[in-house]
């Protein structure tokens, strides 16, 4: 008869694994609403082969290009600043003492 292999430490693995997960994983109300609203206006702003891949967890956007001549980027990034200004000015209001408002 196999009999299944049981580790002591698997538990505290699993246990120590949640709580690294949960850690990096916290994103508050303000966080989530900023990021939500960044990546609509970054989508509004693509253009050309110039597509939005994520917004991180402290709103910066990553995007990406195929078969590009190079010329997406500069409308890209006018229309994002103009988009994205009032995002971060009321973001920072509702939690001034966050890293990305400090600058």
């Amino acid at each position: 008869m196999i009999r299944p292999v049981r580790s002591a430490l698997a538990p505290v693995s699993l246990a120590a694994l949640a709580m690294v997960a949960a850690a990096c994983g916290v994103v508050t109300k303000a966080q989530e609403e900023r990021n939500d609203a960044l990546w609509a206006a970054a989508r509004s702003c693509e253009n050309g082969s110039l597509k939005v891949e994520r917004v991180s967890n402290e709103g910066q956007v990553y995007t990406r290009t195929m078969n590009s001549s190079g010329n997406e980027m500069g409308p890209f990034q006018q229309c994002y600043r103009e988009k994205a200004r009032p995002i971060w000015q009321s973001y920072c209001r509702q939690e001034p003492d966050s890293p990305q408002c400090r600058r």
